[in-house]
């Protein structure tokens, strides 16, 4: 069941290229394959962040660029293994209103919550998907599948069988 699962979130981002909204942060998104984001964080971090097998049988993958840093986590109960949701954390001079701003025109959508005074936003980008901006000395710019993580869920140990 969790194969057929993983094969229809492999296919979800060919839907989500046809969408008018965006629905992801530098390439990476909810859904991806572990040979896709290999081959984006190659690109992303030129180099510097090759994801190991270790990082991705332990369901994270952490990374530093030269503006943040990526946490990347994986399913761990989905074979194939997917990208469920990622963090990009960042500092910017920019307030925090302003960074709303700039985050919804990106994104083609006005932040479904805002509380200025917690430092939290979230836009929903589909049924699926939601962005959530936040800060706490840095900004932390969260996307999520969540489906995936729904599904992700460790199987039930099946006990000895008494005979």
């Amino acid at each position: 069941m969790r194969t057929l699962f993983s094969v229809i979130f492999a296919a979800l981002p060919a839907l989500n290229a046809t969408a008018q909204t965006k629905q992801d942060i530098r390439g990476f998104f909810p859904g991806m394959s572990v040979d896709e984001l290999s081959k984006n964080l190659r690109e992303v971090s030129r180099g510097a962040c090759p994801s190991s097998h270790d990082q991705v049988q332990a369901g994270m993958v952490l990374c530093r660029v030269g503006d943040g840093s990526f946490s990347l986590y994986l399913t761990r109960y989905v074979t194939p293994p997917l990208l469920k949701g990622l963090r990009f954390s960042f500092s910017s001079t920019t307030p925090f209103p302003q960074m709303i701003e700039h985050i919804s025109k990106e994104y083609g959508l006005a932040a479904e919550h805002r509380d200025l005074g917690s430092g939290h936003a979230i836009w929903k980008l589909s049924v699926d998907k939601a962005l959530e901006l936040s800060y706490r000395g840095e900004y932390m710019l969260d996307l999520t599948s969540h489906s995936l993580a729904a599904i992700d869920i460790e199987p039930p140990v099946n006990p000895a069988p008494k005979f």
